[in-house]
């Protein structure tokens, strides 16, 4: 199972300027609450949608 990992950089905008960018972050789980297997990558926005206990909220804390 791959540990996670947070891989930052930096990039510049239109008008030159330095900015960073969002890390991307990995997440692999087995047997968390009711999530069998998951391997899961996280963005700026990341939404989880499913029917009722599914483990949307096990993986979102």
């Amino acid at each position: 199972m791959n540990t996670g990992k947070i891989i930052m950089r930096n990039t510049k905008d239109a008008g030159g300027t330095v900015r960073p960018k969002p890390p991307n972050v990995q997440i692999a789980v087995q047997n968390f609450g009711p999530v069998a297997k998951a391997d899961i990558d996280l963005r700026p926005l990341t939404v989880f949608v499913g029917e009722s206990n599914t483990g949307k909220t096990y993986l979102s804390v």
